[in-house]
């Protein structure tokens, strides 16, 4: 999986079984709070609450995978929340 920036847009390149797939995505973060927050919303307009942190290349997201609409709190995988890291790929 691997999340392209470009400018202020984003999306979400998936290769699943062989097949590729790519999806928009928006993001709005608050770097403000602790953790700090993102929403993320697809083209689906569905929205998902996040946390996130970004140390040198790597940029690690936890989503609420219920849709109870709890934001995480903490940065671990498991009992309802997805966590995922990705590492910057320089060209």
């Amino acid at each position: 999986m691997f999340l392209i920036f470009a400018g202020d847009k984003c999306s979400l390149r998936q290769v699943t079984g062989g097949q590729e797939t790519t999806r928009p995505v928006e993001f709005t973060i608050d770097p403000t709070r602790s953790p700090k927050w993102v929403d993320a919303e697809g083209p689906d307009k569905r929205t998902w609450s996040g946390i996130y942190e970004l140390g040198g290349d790597t940029l690690t997201m936890v989503f609420q995978s219920r849709r109870d609409g709890k934001r995480p709190t903490e940065f671990k995988d498991g009992d309802g929340r997805i966590m995922n890291s990705y590492k910057r790929v320089k060209p």
